[in-house]
């Protein structure tokens, strides 16, 4: 398979190609003759990493498609969950996790999650707190029940 990302230029480090390539072939094998439960869940998606290197694939458009991909898997995922418990069920899931966002919402900046440790990979707590700050508007807002 050969996909069309760019490439990062000059010294920038890119996402090795074969990784990005074998990954996607595998989602789409997964996505597209998979029955439901298989191993390659929105999660699968979500935690994937890729090496790095010289004059690999842009991150910023594999990072944007895999966002996609997460996406849809998750979409199936929760389909499936409506079909199986209903849609009064998965509301109630959504309804647990949006408590725990707005616990953590009240929480000081800084303190709402746990530092990963010194060298692990992650977003900065700046960048989580101005997202739950987004989110705690939308609440505000109602646009989130």
């Amino acid at each position: 398979m050969h996909t069309s990302f760019p490439l990062a230029t000059g010294s920038q480090l890119g996402y090795q190609q074969e990784q990005v390539d074998r990954f996607l072939e595998e989602a789409r094998s997964a996505y597209e003759g998979a029955a439901e439960g298989d191993a390659m869940t929105s999660e699968t998606v979500r935690r994937r990493a890729f090496a790095v290197k010289r004059g690999g694939y842009a991150p910023r458009y594999v990072d944007a498609a895999m966002d996609r991909l997460e996406e849809v898997f998750y979409e199936r995922e929760r389909r499936a969950r409506v079909r199986a418990a209903g849609e009064e069920a998965w509301w109630d899931e959504t309804r647990q996790l949006l408590s725990e966002v707005r616990g953590r919402i009240n929480r000081p900046r800084g303190k709402r999650f746990r530092r990963r440790g010194l060298f692990a990979t992650g977003y900065r707590r700046s960048q989580v707190d101005a997202f739950l700050d987004r989110v705690s508007e939308m609440f505000e807002r109602r646009e989130l029940a």
